[in-house]
């Protein structure tokens, strides 16, 4: 335990990485594995320390994978610095009214009417507000025309070591696919696009398949004061139909 401890909340806040995953791990093995020890006159002391055993096991596993995982960043970790995601897509003065839309798992539709996911948070903006990367990455789609699945025009950047990020209804797209662009460099501007009901930037932060709330990732520019506020003021979105 205080190994996993140590991991997840001083080795990978280090690295600015989330918790590792696997699916399934966690998954116990079936009552059948230990069918053999049931007539046994010690079967009640026996299954339950084996059950034990194959949890701990699990656990050393996922413990092995993760540091593999970690030596593997120290190595790269000045890419990796580079890499993550960690600016405001979008200067934050030009913000509506400090209007930003919420991530959330469990979002009510504002159009049809049950709950579905809003896998980015909105930047409620001027059409034509520049756009930037938030990672140093090469360009995966660059989507200058087109619905595109309700984001309209769009970009997504793979920034390696399990992160992309996703910057839809935009109204110009500056850049191309294969192209390799730094943090900070205008990659687009905003715009009305796609299933949109209003000029705005729809961000995504993806890690390892798995989108996440993009606001733990820009919160290191800000006091904790600022971070406070700005969750506090987070709001469902209105500017989306997806």
């Amino acid at each position: 335990d205080e190994i996993r401890h140590r991991d997840n909340y001083v080795y990978r806040s280090l690295f600015s990485t989330d918790t590792l995953s696997i699916p399934g791990v966690w998954q116990p093995y079936p009552d059948s594995k230990y069918a053999p020890l049931a007539d046994d006159d010690y079967a009640p002391l026996m299954v339950g320390t084996w059950r034990q055993l194959d949890a701990l096991a699990r656990t050393i596993y996922l413990e092995s994978v993760s540091f593999d995982e970690l030596q593997q960043f120290s190595k790269n970790k000045e890419q990796l610095s580079a890499a993550v995601p960690a600016i405001w897509p979008i200067d934050r003065s030009a913000l509506h009214n400090n209007h930003i839309g919420a991530f959330s798992a469990r979002r009510m539709h504002p159009v049809l009417g049950y709950i579905r996911p809003h896998t980015g948070i909105d930047f409620g903006c001027d059409r034509g507000t520049p756009v930037y990367a938030t990672g140093d990455a090469v360009v995966e789609t660059a989507s200058a025309s087109g619905f595109n699945g309700g984001y309209g025009k769009q970009v997504l950047l793979n920034h390696e070591f399990g992160y992309k990020t996703r910057y839809a209804h935009l109204n110009e797209v500056l850049v191309k696919p294969g192209e390799r662009v730094t943090r900070g460099q205008i990659i687009a501007r905003t715009g009305n696009t796609g299933r949109s009901t209003g000029p705005h930037l729809h961000y995504e932060v993806i890690h390892k398949g798995v989108p996440v709330n993009p606001i733990n990732y820009f919160n290191r520019n800000m006091t904790p004061e600022e971070y406070e506020r700005l969750m506090e003021n987070m709001r469902e979105t209105n500017f989306e139909k997806l």
